[in-house]
């Protein structure tokens, strides 16, 4: 990488909800201007960067900023979005405790997940969760690993309708104390991951109801995380660090 381009992704990086061109003139949000003005106190004259999702990654200079609001001219592409590539990883999982679970969502995203989809198991404890402050924290977690795309977060629902809606794509679903092949093997076997999903349970496991229902779906395949019971977050994760390899 050139010294140009290292000093480019030393700059601080915003997720900014608009469609961004060349020479363009963006007003944020007074809550990015509060940021940038009083946490890492920036001043007219500076360069950030910026991205929405959809349209690569800009360099931007600050034309003007105060407590209220921050204008900036965008100057440059340094990423374009098909950069990213069009691989699509779809985590299926249920809701677990608060403080886990946003630690799971943000090494998920770190991790290439495309679509999280909350599933109500009969075991699953939690139920309720605020979807809004997910998605915050899905951008700041986009923000820091220099991710180009925003992963969706979907609206939870029962396990069967969730899966019932993915027909057309191959979902590994992570069980334990059952004789199934390991996870790697079967990732290593499929021809195609360029969309795949992955599911693991709740915390007190599946029933027996659900993995009989499982076992009998055509585009789901149980696997084998190891000897070991994990975690419900640690089996997330796990099995995400072998979709990457």
């Amino acid at each position: 990488m050139s010294e140009y381009k290292k000093k480019l992704y030393k700059l601080p990086r915003l997720y900014i909800n608009t469609h961004i061109n060349l020479g363009q003139v963006i007003e944020l949000e007074q809550s990015h201007a509060h940021y940038l003005k009083n946490v890492i106190r920036k001043n007219i004259g500076d360069y950030i960067r910026v991205f929405n999702g959809s349209d690569g990654e800009w360099i931007c200079k600050i034309e003007k900023i105060n407590k209220k609001s921050c204008f900036l001219l965008i100057e440059e592409m340094i990423r374009a979005q098909s950069d990213i590539g069009n691989r699509k990883i779809h985590l299926f999982f249920a809701p677990i405790k608060k403080n886990r679970m946003d630690w799971m969502i943000e090494k998920s995203v770190e991790l290439g997940v495309t679509d999280f989809h909350p599933i109500i198991t009969q075991n699953t404890e939690n139920r309720k969760f605020n979807i809004e402050r997910i998605n915050k924290q899905i951008i700041e977690a986009a923000e820091q690993c220099e991710r180009l795309d925003i992963a969706t977060f979907h609206n939870p629902d029962s396990l069967m309708k969730v899966i019932n809606s993915y027909n057309n794509i191959d979902i590994l679903f992570a069980v334990e104390r059952v004789d199934v092949d390991n996870m790697h093997n079967v990732i290593l076997s499929m021809s195609d991951i360029s969309e795949i999903g992955y599911m693991t349970g709740p915390e007190g496991g599946w029933s027996k109801e659900e993995i009989e229902w499982l076992f009998n779906k055509d585009n789901v395949k149980a696997v084998s995380l190891g000897n070991n019971i994990l975690r419900a977050e640690t089996a997330v994760l796990y099995g995400l660090s072998l979709l990457m390899m």
